[in-house]
């Protein structure tokens, strides 16, 4: 029975999603708690910018590089296997959430210095392409390698426990029951004629059947 692949995927790197929202969460606390520190409040930035400002940036960063190693290790992982579509597009996906993070990393801190010199439209321009190169490259994967991804959506059907009891009853009452020599109709043990044309039923050979189910030793 085949996997589904993408099932397949996130077993492989089930311990990669839980190091990386461990590793996100302690960040936050980081920040939360280095922005409760006393002396926080006394520093004067000598920049143009707030500290706050300095420590969110730090911290967004190191989140956008958690994130982006996520997508890299789980590529990593899967790229031999049957599934490389997938992990292509994880590591295209994390990437993006990635820059997404950086570019509100940097929001208030880099067009204050751009704008100075009156450039602080490169900082949406440069984003904007970087964006646009990722979107391109994770539509010309699906694109390129879409059978891969259609397999996501293959189902195996699987018996259901119900069905399966009932297949197996109807097994064992075939294996007790006595088959009418003229309509090969099943009947109980304890019947003498055929529930479905009436003809008499060859008891004797249910009861050798019987007599051989009996264990040897007694």
């Amino acid at each position: 029975m085949q996997q589904n692949p993408l099932k397949e995927m996130f077993n492989q790197s089930k311990e990669e999603f839980i190091k990386t929202g461990v590793g996100v969460i302690l960040l936050f606390l980081a920040k939360i708690i280095i922005e409760s520190l006393p002396m926080i409040q006394n520093i004067t930035s000598p920049l143009s910018v707030e500290i706050a400002d300095i420590i969110t940036a730090v911290i967004l960063v190191m989140t956008a590089i958690i994130i982006y190693n996520l997508g890299k290790n789980i590529s990593d992982k899967v790229g031999l296997s049957n599934i490389n579509i997938h992990g292509k597009l994880i590591k295209g996906i994390s990437m993006f959430i990635s820059a997404l993070i950086l570019y509100y990393a940097f929001e208030d801190i880099l067009p204050v210095y751009l704008a100075k010199a009156n450039i602080e439209w490169i900082y949406s321009y440069g984003f904007l392409a970087l964006f646009l190169w990722i979107i391109g490259t994770i539509l010309f994967r699906v694109y390129n390698e879409f059978d891969q991804l259609l397999l996501v959506f293959k189902t195996v059907n699987i018996p259901s426990t119900n069905q399966t009891k009932k297949n197996k009853d109807n097994d064992l009452s075939e294996e007790k029951g006595i088959k009418c020599n003229k309509c090969q109709t099943m009947n109980a043990e304890d019947d003498q004629f055929c529930i479905n044309c009436g003809e008499k039923l060859n008891t004797s050979a249910s009861e050798e059947v019987a007599d051989q189910e009996q264990p040897q030793n007694k």
